[in-house]
C-alpha cells in the first residue's frame, strides 16, 4: 500500500486519477483511510499535508479470442463541477447563458431554475475561466470568474476563510496562509458584511458560529465531486 501526502491544489478526484482509479471512493472508503475519513468528513475539503493510503490496484480481465485484433478504450475519471450562481443580492442567476473554459476545452450552456451550473470535468482540472451573461438582451455585460479547482482549504485556516468569502462575492484579495494587516482588516469587514446578510446579530459575534454559517452558505452555493 502506497502512502500519499496531499499537495496544494490536489483533491480526491485528481489523486484517484494520478494512481489510475476511476472513482475517488476507492481511496476515500478504503479501511486504511478510516482515520482520514473521520478527520475529513467532507471529501471535497482536504488539506495539504494530509496523509492518504493508496490501495493496491486490481487489474481487470477481459476474455477475447487470441486470433483476432481487439480495441480497448480506457475512460479517464471525471468529476462534476457544480456551482449555484447568484448576483450581488444573492438572487439566483436562473436560465443564464454561461461559458466555461478549461484549457483547450470550452463548455457552454444555461443555468437551471435554481441558477445551478453542472458540468463533468477532468478529475485533475486545476483552473477554469467562467463567464456568465446575466442579461439575455445584452452581449456586453458579463460576470467573470477564474476558478481554482481543488484549492479549498478548511475554514479554520485563513486561506479557507478567504476563499469562501471570495466565492460568496465578499472579496478579501489574494488567498494566502499569512494575510497582511490590511488583509486581516478586509477579512474582518467582509465577515461583518456576511453576518449582516445572514441575520447574525450576536454582539460580540461568535467566531465558531460564523465559520459554521459560512461553510453552510458556501456549500449551498458550490458543490462538486470530491474537490472538483
Amino acid at each position: 500500500m502506497t502512502e500519499h501526502e496531499v499537495q496544494p491544489g490536489e483533491c480526491l478526484s485528481s489523486i484517484a486519477k494520478l494512481y489510475g482509479f476511476g472513482d475517488w471512493h476507492t481511496i476515500y472508503d478504503d479501511p486504511a483511510n478510516a482515520d482520514f475519513k473521520q478527520h475529513r468528513p467532507n471529501p471535497n475539503i482536504i488539506y495539504p499535508g494530509d496523509i492518504l493510503y493508496i490501495p493496491e490496484k486490481e487489474l481487470g480481465k477481459e476474455s477475447r479470442p487470441t486470433d483476432q485484433k481487439h480495441r480497448f478504450q480506457a475512460g479517464g475519471p471525471k468529476t462534476v463541477l457544480r456551482l449555484a450562481l447568484k448576483d450581488k443580492k444573492w438572487k439566483p442567476l436562473t436560465g443564464k447563458k454561461y461559458k466555461l473554459i478549461l484549457g483547450d476545452q470550452t463548455l457552454e450552456g444555461n443555468t437551471d431554475g435554481d441558477g445551478v451550473l453542472e458540468e463533468p470535468i477532468a478529475a485533475d482540472a486545476e483552473q477554469a475561466d467562467l463567464t456568465v451573461w446575466p442579461d439575455t438582451d445584452s452581449s456586453t455585460k458579463t460576470y467573470a470568474w477564474t476558478l481554482l479547482l481543488g484549492h479549498l482549504d478548511p475554514v479554520e485556516k485563513f486561506s479557507g476563510l478567504e476563499a469562501r468569502l471570495n466565492n460568496l462575492g465578499l472579496p478579501c484579495g489574494d488567498i494566502t496562509t499569512k494575510p497582511s494587516e490590511d488583509q486581516q482588516r478586509a477579512i474582518a469587514e467582509r465577515l461583518d458584511l456576511f453576518r449582516a446578510r445572514v441575520g447574525m446579530t450576536q454582539d460580540p459575534p461568535d467566531d465558531d458560529q460564523t465559520r459554521q454559517r459560512l461553510v453552510e452558505k458556501h456549500d449551498q452555493k458550490s458543490k462538486g465531486g470530491a474537490g472538483g
